[in-house]
């Protein structure tokens, strides 16, 4: 797991956790198995291929993201091959 830092203005830090563990996932067991261990949020992917993920096998696709973020109740960010035309149907 990861540990991520964010600058948050001080009139927020009541409100707001300044820290964020992270961890990557690439599937609906290790998202959950990442929940379970801490992380307040997961990045999963790849999502779409991307040039650095052009393997099709590695590729898990909006089913593999749907099925990540039903596994869990913690966010879930899709990464990898994101653009603003695929935006929309990854949150749904």
């Amino acid at each position: 797991m990861s540990e991520t830092w964010f600058i948050v203005p001080a009139e927020k830090h009541d409100d707001l956790v300044a820290r964020a563990y992270s961890a990557r996932g690439y599937s609906a067991d290790e998202a959950r198995d990442a929940e379970a261990a801490g992380a307040d949020y997961i990045g999963f992917g790849p999502v779409y291929e991307t040039a650095s993920k052009a393997s099709p096998a590695s590729v898990k696709g909006l089913a593999g993201l749907a099925a990540a973020c039903a596994a869990v109740r913690i966010p879930v960010v899709a990464i990898a091959g994101i653009t603003p035309e695929r935006v929309a149907p990854c949150l749904d």
